[in-house]
């Protein structure tokens, strides 16, 4: 475990660093980062974050491929994950992507279920929809942080 987290923290300062040394390439490092929020490791997905929300402060825009990797961030049951997105998600509220952000933000603070939109409602379904689940909650509460943020 302790190779594996080595690695990933040292894969972590090789990206940082690249976009330092090499401003020819900076884009490309910016890219490449947001390209690698859709690993599935939660470790690796903090490790993404951290480097990218360093990466971005040099940036004067943001591209806007990165709000929908960010948001779906939100949708970790891991901490730490949804720290770093949020972090990254107060940042970019400087940036030219500042209205896609709020617009997905408020969107999942009401997520669409799938039995909503198929079957009409009755009792049953209302009480569902009270009732949640806890990756609902979860996506709603780490949404609602960086709005109270602003």
């Amino acid at each position: 475990m302790y190779k594996t987290n080595h690695a990933q923290e040292t894969g972590r300062a090789l990206m940082e660093s690249l976009s330092y040394g090499n401003p020819t390439y900076q884009d490309q490092v910016y890219k490449s980062l947001i390209d690698l929020m859709s690993c599935t490791l939660p470790k690796a997905q903090q490790l993404v974050l951290q480097t990218l929300r360093a990466v971005q402060l040099k940036q004067k825009t943001a591209h806007h491929s990165i709000v929908k990797p960010l948001l779906n961030m939100l949708r970790s049951p891991h901490i730490e994950v949804q720290t770093e997105a949020i972090n990254l998600i107060l940042d970019l509220r400087h940036y030219n992507v500042r209205g896609l952000l709020l617009s997905g933000l408020v969107t999942l603070l009401r997520p669409i279920r799938k039995e909503e939109e198929q079957h009409p409602k009755t009792q049953e379904t209302e009480r569902i929809e009270i009732t949640g689940s806890l990756p609902e909650f979860l996506q709603q509460a780490a949404a609602a942080k960086p709005i109270r943020e602003r």
